[in-house]
């Protein structure tokens, strides 16, 4: 199951409208072909959006996964939460933490906020 919030299923329902014939049953499909995508034309599609972003590092999925999730964990959502929505559940049933608490491992812009904020006001 993916979770989505009102302005991606906005824009899924849009895409879904203007490439109504084309897409053959996929969401996501080749437009020129009607069939679906290939792992192979994902990363072509990624290589492509790396290019026009000028990103400095490889664009993957798992890369902007955790873009995501880190955002969540910026805007202080509880653990518990973008845990069961990443996914990290141990076999038993229990959430994951320890995998989910990579997502707030702060880097250096993070730590420059952290001094920051510390200011002689």
């Amino acid at each position: 199951m993916v979770l989505l919030n009102k302005d991606v299923v906005d824009v899924i329902r849009n895409y879904c409208q203007d490439y109504p014939d084309r897409r053959k049953g996929y969401l996501f499909a080749n437009l020129r072909k009607g069939t679906k995508l290939t792992t192979r034309a994902i990363q072509y599609i990624m290589q492509d959006l790396q290019e026009i972003f000028e990103f400095e590092e490889p664009l993957t999925y798992h890369r902007l996964r955790h873009t995501c999730f880190k955002k969540m964990a910026d805007y202080r959502e509880p653990l518990d939460r973008i845990a069961q929505i990443t996914g990290h559940i141990k076999k038993n049933g229990r959430l994951n933490l320890d995998t989910t608490v990579i997502y707030t491992k702060l880097n250096l812009d993070d730590l420059q906020e952290v001094v920051r904020r510390q200011g002689w006001d």
